[in-house]
């Protein structure tokens, strides 16, 4: 049976990829922010929801804990937010910016460092780009 670690499982394209993988016969590791929005990924079978903020170290140790039980065979950094929608510089939140490069480009970066150790030598690495 194979690994799958996808982030931002708790709903949207996240889910629809746990419910896919789930029903190909592989064991999933989901991660959410939000027990609320989460509630179809917490019931499900053969998933493990781990409760982890991309943008959150603290969180991140509960992914880390959970690892240690698994080989990943594919990892999909699937958390993401699409950000402000401004016509223009001048109308630009700079804070919503940030915001999108902290989830979007660190937040990959963070969870393929901590899952590293738990990659098997020919896993799969894919990360969703959300624009």
């Amino acid at each position: 049976m194979k690994t799958v670690l996808i982030t931002g499982a708790g709903r949207g394209i996240g889910l629809a990829l746990t419910k896919e993988f789930t029903q190909n016969g592989c064991q999933v590791i989901g991660t959410y922010r939000d027990e609320n929005s989460a509630a179809e990924l917490l019931t499900m079978k053969n998933v493990t929801a781990v409760k982890a903020d991309v943008t959150d170290e603290n969180s991140l140790k509960n992914l880390e804990s959970a690892l240690a039980k698994f080989t990943i065979d594919i990892l999909i950094n699937n958390a993401g937010v699409i950000g402000d929608k401004a016509p223009g510089l001048k109308e630009l939140n700079v804070k919503k910016v940030a915001e999108v490069l902290e989830v979007n480009t660190l937040g990959p970066m963070r969870i393929t460092q901590l899952a590293l150790p738990f990659l098997k030598s020919n896993s799969t690495v894919a990360h969703i780009y959300y624009r």
